[in-house]
């Protein structure tokens, strides 16, 4: 799907090339840089406002549970998910836990599924972050808090290669965690 791509290399380079009045790397809110870029909401796989500056090799191995388990947790949730993106090869295959609130988006008769935590924008707190994912199972409603277990999967579209979070299993939790992560 020429859309996923064109999505996926408009967000990295505003991304990389994108910075607040105060020199911190960030996007405006993808729904609207998606729109005005090509005059609509189209899916994206990954969703990060910002660009981790070095590889977040470190933390990977340091979130790692025994199980091996990559853990994504509030503190470092914008780099992990930046990571994942900017290096899917890094993680193709690699079981990855996480929690956040469900998102959709629908484009072309297609609806697509995210995990986000809300993040710093460019105009304040209004960034999203978070990875697309694949569920056979029930969707919950919109902005339900889930924890979420799945292998990162690579699809390719138009010859690029994107990474989802094909889920084993989503639970909705009754208490929200931390919903807005600067890091």
């Amino acid at each position: 799907m020429k859309n996923r791509l064109f999505i996926l290399i408009v967000l990295v380079l505003v991304t990389v090339l994108s910075a607040c009045a105060q020199g911190q790397p960030a996007a405006s809110k993808i729904a609207q840089v998606v729109s005005s870029s090509v005059g609509s909401s189209q899916p994206f796989p990954c969703v990060s406002q910002q660009a981790s500056s070095e590889k977040a090799e470190s933390s990977e191995k340091k979130a790692a549970g025994e199980d091996g388990v990559i853990l994504i947790k509030d503190k470092m949730f914008i780099a992990q998910i930046s990571d994942i993106c900017l290096n899917p090869k890094d993680y193709e295959g690699k079981k990855v836990k996480l929690e956040g609130l469900i998102y959709r988006s629908t484009f072309k008769n297609d609806t697509f599924y995210y995990i986000m935590r809300k993040s710093p924008g460019c105009c304040g707190n209004d960034g999203l972050t978070g990875m697309e994912f694949i569920w056979d199972g029930e969707i919950p409603a919109d902005n339900e808090w889930v924890e979420a277990l799945g292998v990162v999967e690579i699809i390719k579209e138009e010859g690029q290669k994107l990474p989802v979070l094909r889920l084993e299993s989503l639970v909705v939790k009754k208490e929200h965690g931390v919903e807005f992560v600067t890091s």
